[in-house]
């Protein structure tokens, strides 16, 4: 698990913020915030591999659903 408020850069080149993390079926969903203008929000499933940290994008509209109602719960 990631620390919120903790910076991170992804694939894309752009730093986001953790602004918070949920857990759902033993999976870790992360809301992130881009640091620049424009401001983008994610939300992104996040696994270890060989001590690595990797992001993918919920593309599964029910899964995002439900993930989305969860964030919304704790923000």
């Amino acid at each position: 698990m990631l620390e919120e408020g903790l910076i991170i850069t992804l694939d894309n080149h752009k730093q986001y913020i953790i602004v918070k993390m949920v857990e759902w079926k033993n999976q870790e969903y992360y809301y992130l915030l881009s640091t620049q203008k424009p401001i983008e929000n994610l939300i992104v499933k996040g696994t270890v591999h060989n001590n690595v940290m990797n992001f993918q994008s919920v593309s599964d509209s029910s899964e995002f659903e439900t993930v989305m109602n969860l964030f919304q719960q704790v923000l």
